[in-house]
């Protein structure tokens, strides 16, 4: 467990949770108990020419801002809620989406996908601020980060492989 903010400190390895090149620092923080985002899958159906796959997406939680990125070979058709989701090509290889303050139900994704080649969903869930945790006082915001950009999250990665499509 991490916190994360500020400039990069040299001989730390970079947090799994930083996703960009941008200049952090973290030190060691105890363990929150949090449980991760989560997903559910409603549907996975399969044929010779697609395969379609409904999942709900939750945080245990109660995430604020939720980020979706689902990656695979060629995304045909996406939707929220039932609604259709408008993609250009350059989201055939996947895309991500953005929820701020999904509820307690979270959210229904679909898709329809090329049959064959692996599927993967990360789900990244954020929250302001620190949660409360016994004996840990937490630092205070460094140097030209404003106290409302002082966020925890958490990171969940979902692999829907080749070999459970295909049954082997």
């Amino acid at each position: 467990n991490t916190i994360v903010g500020g400039q990069f400190q040299t001989g730390f390895p970079l947090p799994q949770i930083v996703d960009k090149s941008e200049a952090y620092s973290f030190r060691e923080a105890p363990v929150a108990g949090a449980l991760p985002p989560d997903i559910a899958v409603i549907e996975d159906t399969r044929s010779e020419a697609s395969r379609k796959i409904r999942a709900r997406i939750v945080s245990p939680r109660g995430g604020r801002r939720i980020v979706v990125s689902v990656k695979a070979d060629k995304i045909a058709a996406a939707e929220i809620e039932g609604r259709p989701l408008a993609l250009g090509p350059d989201d055939a290889s996947g895309f991500s989406l953005i929820f701020v303050n999904p509820g307690a139900e979270g959210v229904v994704l679909g898709f329809e996908k090329a049959p064959g080649g692996p599927l993967r969903i990360a789900v990244r869930e954020s929250n302001p601020g620190f949660p409360e945790l016994a004996g840990f006082i937490a630092p205070s915001a460094p140097a030209g980060i404003r106290p409302h950009r002082i966020e925890v999250a958490l990171k969940k990665t979902f692999d829907f492989s080749v070999e459970a499509e295909t049954g082997s």
